[in-house]
């Protein structure tokens, strides 16, 4: 199997990934759900072959998908597995992204260290002398951003959430 450097977050995923959208599905209609007991075992096949990246979306397998994803992460070993998911929304409330994403994390049974590779990425630029809550003094995006975000109040709340 050939493997990738995921961008810069420190995991490298193999170049053939699973895809979670069309799985082995059990019943009709809206009552349908992924049948667990065909589609656990070619996640493990895949994962025996060296797959060790898996595509799911809120979307896939009448909303199912990402259940079946992280139950089969979760016996297989979950520092093994990178999932991937797609968070789409595309209202007005940007809380309503949040709990989109939250509600996808739960479903996936947190398997997917979103929160892992953003507390890496982030602990390398402090390291580097980048840090989110240098710029809280500055306030001169704040002054050119054109949706008068309240960024100064973000940075501080996004630095003292990666910085545990």
């Amino acid at each position: 199997m050939l493997y990738r450097d995921l961008g810069r977050t420190g995991y490298r995923v193999s170049q053939l990934g699973f895809g979670a959208m069309r799985l082995p599905m059990v019943g009709e209609g809206e009552e349908a759900r992924v049948d667990r007991a065909l589609a656990i075992p070619m996640f493990h096949r895949a994962f025996e072959a060296g797959v060790n990246y898996v595509d799911s979306a809120v979307g896939y397998g009448n909303r199912d998908s990402q259940r079946a994803v992280g139950d089969a992460v979760k016996s297989w070993g979950r520092e093994k597995i990178v999932v991937s998911t797609k968070n789409p929304y595309y209202g007005e409330e940007e809380k309503d992204w949040w709990q989109n994403l939250e509600d996808s994390l739960y479903n996936l049974g947190r398997v997917y260290g979103l929160w892992d590779v953003a507390r890496k990425r982030y602990a390398r630029a402090v390291a580097r002398g980048r840090s989110a809550n240098l710029c809280e003094e500055c306030g001169e995006c704040e002054e050119k951003c054109p949706q008068k975000l309240s960024i100064r109040a973000q940075l501080k709340e996004a630095h003292e959430t990666l910085m545990g």
